[in-house]
C-alpha cells in the first residue's frame, strides 16, 4: 500500500520529529522511514501500523487515496 507522504511529513512536522526518531519510535530501520516519506515503495500493514502508532494517528490516516 502507498503511503500519503504530505501526511506523514505533517506529522513529524508537528511532533517535531526527525526520520531518526521516527524511526526510532516505530522501531523500524532509518531507510524504511526514508523509502515511506520519499514515496519510494509499497509497505506493508505492518510497517503502516507501525509508523501510525508512533505518529499517534491511525493507519487508515497514512494511506494514500487512489
Amino acid at each position: 500500500m502507498q503511503i500519503d507522504t504530505n501526511t506523514v511529513k505533517a506529522k513529524m512536522l508537528e511532533r517535531g520529529y526527525s526520520v531518526k526518531e521516527l524511526a526510532q519510535k516505530a522501531d523500524l530501520a532509518y531507510i524504511t522511514i526514508s523509502r515511506a516519506i520519499n514515496h519510494e515503495k509499497d509497505f506493508s500493514y505492518k510497517t503502516v501500523a507501525r509508523i501510525s502508532k508512533a505518529l499517534d494517528c491511525k493507519p487508515t490516516d497514512l494511506i494514500q487515496e487512489s
